[in-house]
């Protein structure tokens, strides 16, 4: 069975592939293990802490509604 992902996990590729960064660029600048984002991105990790989203988010240079809206897909308001 594939794993298909999450919404916010599905987002968060889609943000990072739109600034043309690769998995392991994203983890050494947000400081995330090797391999966690795929985890992420593929559903694996399904509610990650907020302040690792955010992390990642700065290290994709998010916008303000793309910060709120991606937070929003994993729970936080």
């Amino acid at each position: 069975m594939k794993n298909t992902g999450t919404p916010g996990g599905m987002r968060l590729k889609a943000l990072r592939e739109y600034a043309g960064k690769t998995q392991l660029d994203v983890e050494l600048d947000a400081n995330l293990g090797m391999g966690y984002l795929q985890r992420v991105e593929s559903g694996k990790v399904r509610h990650p802490e907020r302040d690792t989203l955010e992390r990642i988010l700065t290290a994709l240079d998010a916008r303000y509604t793309e910060r709120r809206d991606t937070l929003e897909m994993f729970g936080y308001i």
